[in-house]
């Protein structure tokens, strides 16, 4: 029960959720590093950890995510991770669908290099040949 309840809390969109992310996480999706009263939250946290270490992100086309924006590669956006100014944002309006070709990853060299420099690695990101 406590694995479903940790799926949902990464996932679903119902109101309880939204409620214990808003609780439970700071900056999207890293899970605060101190105790909050609730008779769930210690069992709950460790299914969470439980179910983001089982489980694997599967890419589609990759025409809805955004490159910058979505959290697709990693825990963490990669606008969150870098120190931009925020004026800038504004133009970086690219989709992950730019980096893949063919059902396959055909990242510049130059993408690829800056993603593993921040963690990621996309030979471990699936593409989905069906979407």
């Amino acid at each position: 029960m406590l694995m479903k309840l940790g799926w949902g809390f990464l996932n679903d969109q119902d109101p309880w959720a939204k409620f214990l992310r808003a609780k439970f996480l700071i900056r999207e999706c890293l899970l605060i590093n101190f105790n909050k009263h609730s008779s769930i939250w210690t069992g709950l946290k460790e299914a969470i950890n439980m179910v983001k270490a089982n489980s694997k992100l599967i890419i589609g086309s990759g025409k809805d995510i955004d490159f910058w924006r979505d959290f697709w590669g990693s825990e963490v956006a990669l606008i969150d991770l870098l120190d931009i100014p925020t004026y800038t944002w504004k133009h970086c309006k690219a989709k992950l669908s730019q980096i893949i070709s063919l059902n396959s990853w055909s990242a510049p060299p130059e993408i690829v290099e800056f993603l593993n420099s921040y963690g990621i690695d996309l030979n471990n990101i699936f593409l989905n040949s069906s979407d």
